[in-house]
């Protein structure tokens, strides 16, 4: 898996989150920037219809769309915008085991 965390519908993969929405919803965060490519080790990417997202302290991290779902990549601290976003989309946030968050990771430091 891809990040700490999936935003989910729970019957997936037989029902998608509506990446319509997911798009329009993207502008409504101010901490969000949307992006449709990504460069990694020279070669790029396509991930239409993803976001990245700033955190107050600068740190970067990512909500990539990918086949009906959302993987959340970066620290810990997206927890809260992402069960914000589960929330909008009427969906779930999952962690690697395929079991439902409902609390902030702690971080491991």
């Amino acid at each position: 898996m891809l990040g700490f965390a999936t935003i989910r519908k729970d019957n997936f993969p037989r029902e998608h989150l509506d990446k319509i929405r997911w798009i329009a919803l993207i502008g409504e965060f101010p901490e969000l920037r949307r992006i449709d490519s990504i460069v990694l080790d020279g070669s790029l990417y396509d991930i239409t219809g993803s976001a990245e997202w700033t955190g107050e302290d600068g740190s970067p991290g990512m909500f990539i769309y990918e086949a009906g779902q959302i993987y959340v990549d970066g620290p810990n601290s997206m927890f809260p915008l992402a069960q914000c976003i589960a929330d909008i989309l009427d969906a779930f946030i999952f962690d690697d085991a395929g079991d439902e968050m409902l609390e902030q990771p702690i971080d491991d430091d």
